[in-house]
């Protein structure tokens, strides 16, 4: 039986399949770019939650000193992050409050009517942008900041008859009511019973100024309200 003999020629070795690209993952960008965004993110959240910790009434002094340092007040300061959340706590205010009109013209009659700040009050037109609606809110809750009387509410009276002098000559009418109402927020029980935010019941009128069209010359202020007191003299000594 013939032996197999060794051929000189050593038989070709089969190819390798080539191995199957990985699949591209959710992050199309590469990883120093990914890197450098959650190192951002992180300095970012902790310079959005450091500022208001930093406020009083709750704050230490090593959290002050961090958050009004240098360094991190130069991201702070340009980007607006260093301002307060404290403004409705602990507790918030007791409402909102509203300016009501009724512009009259010939024979008692209304010409026009309304109220501001007004976003949702079908009734009445309504401020739009979310500026011009905010510019009037602030109307409404400034008008007891400036000292223009002795008390409070006589400041807001004061206030209350400028806007509804404008309202008058804007309506050309001959007369004007001008109506303070509070809006009560919903207490706990209104809230899991679902009383609607809007129900009548929760306004509420606290003051009311009227301004007639023959009023509009006559001075808002007395004349000598802003004058500085008279200067006072040295008295001589006797005639000698």
């Amino acid at each position: 039986m013939a032996k197999n003999k060794p051929t000189d020629q050593a038989e070709p070795k089969p190819k390798r399949a080539p191995k199957p690209k990985p699949a591209p993952g959710p992050w199309p960008f590469p990883y120093w770019l990914r890197l450098c965004l959650s190192v951002w993110l992180a300095w970012h959240m902790f310079v959005v939650f450091m500022a208001p910790l930093s406020l009083q009434p709750k704050t230490s002094l090593l959290t002050e000193t961090i958050a009004q340092s240098k360094l991190i007040r130069w991201y702070s300061d340009p980007l607006y992050l260093n301002g307060g959340y404290s403004f409705f706590s602990p507790d918030p205010p007791p409402g909102g409050r509203v300016y009501r009109y009724t512009v009259y013209g010939e024979g008692n009659q209304p010409i026009a009517e309304g109220e501001f700040p007004n976003r949702a009050n079908p009734n009445h037109a309504t401020q739009w942008p979310r500026l011009w609606y905010h510019r009037h809110m602030m109307l409404v809750d400034q008008s007891t900041f400036a000292p223009l009387a002795p008390t409070e509410e006589e400041t807001r009276r004061l206030f209350m008859r400028s806007y509804a002098r404008h309202l008058l000559r804007k309506h050309g009418g001959q007369s004007i009511k001008l109506e303070s109402v509070t809006h009560d927020l919903l207490m706990p029980d209104g809230v899991l019973s679902g009383q609607d935010p809007t129900d009548p019941e929760l306004y509420r009128s606290e003051l009311t100024v009227v301004e007639r069209a023959d009023q509009l010359d006559q001075p808002l202020l007395p004349e000598d309200m802003f004058q500085p007191p008279a200067e006072l003299l040295p008295q001589g000594g006797p005639a000698q």
